[in-house]
């Protein structure tokens, strides 16, 4: 085999090479092209007869062709098999002019009367776009948390009497949730959930931009409705995108122990006595905010609290997990483990619930964020 001449080599190789996937040039010890498959003239956008006798550094942009020489009178001395572009990327040139990013590996033809190098090449532009695509993505999924984290309260109120804590886990894209806590002009604390409709970098954007606009009317207004129509209004004619966003917004008034709330299209609240039922289910009082920019956003309440009580808020993506056979988590559950936990901290009721939804979802790639909200009535 070791004595073959290299155009039998040649007349053996015309007769699969074009069965080969990537392009594949042979490249006598002059350098000059001596065969080339179809894909190799599809790529580089010449003829057989172009390529035929072609020096192999016209293949590549002007600017490397001195070093490639080099690289290849080196490759002569150590003829072996290898890739090439393991240290720095390899730019091919077309018959248009135009560059692209390739591949290649060499291997050394053994034919008695000349050094061949066999080279295979592939055209990298789809990858490169691909993982542009990728490094895109990701960074727009890292902003998205990023904003996310930011707009999330850095620790819960302290105030006597109560126990109260809020969770957030981000969905893998980041699903736009957020809660927060605020003092209201009265003295009241108020307390938000939100859920805007799609996932990464826009939604994320849309709820910070509903976020502030609210967080900035109730340093001035104790009214939810109030806050909640100028906040929809903003965002309605400030949103250059369709989307929506649901939005529980509730006082609590922790002297006289009351509550009362407004939901903008959001997921039911509920307020579970201690004998774990369920004393007051917190459904929307109106639409999701960005609908409708003269909606009313009515008030319920004021509710009265007692000593036991728990008040919930979630958003859907813990109420609508489902499992690997596509049975929803659902609202049973969630208010059964909670009530079941009611002795332990608010901020550890919520972990466990958030846990037992990740069980409960197995290996199914959560598709929206997990918020709650878990406010605890104490002894007087």
């Amino acid at each position: 085999m070791v004595n073959r001449s290299l155009q039998q080599w040649i007349a053996d190789f015309d007769n699969w090479l074009d069965y080969v996937p990537d392009a594949v040039v042979v490249v006598d010890s002059r350098g000059q092209v001596v065969l080339a498959n179809s894909q190799a003239e599809r790529m580089f956008q010449r003829s057989s007869q172009e390529l035929a006798g072609l020096a192999i550094e016209a293949l590549l942009p002007e600017r490397f062709r001195a070093t490639h020489l080099l690289h290849r009178e080196q490759y002569k001395q150590t003829p072996h098999v290898r890739p090439m572009g393991t240290v720095m990327e390899l730019t091919a040139l077309r018959g248009d002019g135009s560059e692209f990013p390739v591949e290649i590996s060499l291997g050394p033809i053994p034919a008695s009367d000349d050094l061949a190098v066999f080279a295979v090449i592939r055209d990298l532009t789809e990858r490169r776009r691909t993982e542009a695509v990728l490094r895109e993505h990701q960074a727009q999924v890292l902003a998205a948390r990023t904003i996310q984290q930011q707009l999330l309260p850095a620790h819960p109120p302290e105030i006597e009497g109560y126990d109260i804590a809020g969770v957030l886990r981000p969905a893998q894209l980041a699903g736009g949730d957020n809660f927060d806590f605020f003092q209201f002009p009265s003295g009241c604390l108020g307390v938000l959930i939100g859920d805007v409709a799609g996932q990464g970098l826009g939604p994320v954007q849309f709820m910070a931009a509903m976020h502030s606009r609210l967080r900035w009317l109730a340093e001035t207004c104790c009214n939810l409705d109030e806050i909640l129509q100028k906040t929809n209004a903003a965002v309605t004619s400030e949103s250059t995108t369709p989307s929506f966003v649901t939005v529980f917004l509730g006082c609590l008034d922790p002297a006289a122990r009351q509550w009362c709330y407004s939901s903008a299209g959001h997921t039911a609240g509920f307020l579970l006595d201690q004998q774990g039922d369920v004393r007051v289910c917190m459904e929307a009082t109106s639409i999701p905010l960005a609908i409708l920019s003269g909606a009313t956003f009515p008030v319920t309440g004021p509710i009265a609290l007692q000593s036991g009580d728990l008040l919930l808020l979630v958003t859907n993506g813990i109420l609508e997990s489902r499992n690997g056979i596509g049975e929803l988590f659902g609202a049973a559950p969630c208010l059964r483990l909670v009530h079941e936990l009611r002795e332990r901290p608010a901020r550890e009721i919520l972990e466990r619930l958030l846990d037992t939804v990740a069980r409960f979802t197995g290996n199914t790639t959560p598709t929206d964020d997990l918020t709650a909200v878990l406010i605890k009535v104490g002894e007087r």
